[in-house]
């Protein structure tokens, strides 16, 4: 499946498998996500924006609607399809404070 970013202004798609977390996903297509737990969930560095996609996010689905953004941990968030997309913040990125 493929995931639409945005990231420093530029849209682009990346690649996901069925199972992968979001920030495998991101972090696999060249954005230098934050995970300063590791991907325990526990930090929230690696948050990010996601608007009008199908999520799996702590155990349930959730539906985010395209007139809403909700900012998840994208460790511990699986896509469940590619509808939707992803803000990247400057914040969740390496070497940003």
């Amino acid at each position: 499946m493929k995931i639409r970013v945005v990231f420093q202004g530029e849209e682009f798609r990346i690649a996901a498998g069925a199972c992968d977390s979001l920030a495998l996903a991101l972090r696999r297509g060249g954005v230098p996500l934050r995970m300063d737990c590791g991907g325990t969930g526990s930090c929230k560095t690696c948050s990010v924006r996601i608007a009008g996609a199908t999520i799996i996010y702590q155990g349930g689905t959730l539906r985010i609607p395209e007139s809403e953004s909700w900012m998840v941990r994208s460790c511990q968030t699986v896509l469940t399809g590619e509808n939707g997309s992803v803000e990247v913040p400057a914040s969740s990125l390496e070497n940003e404070d």
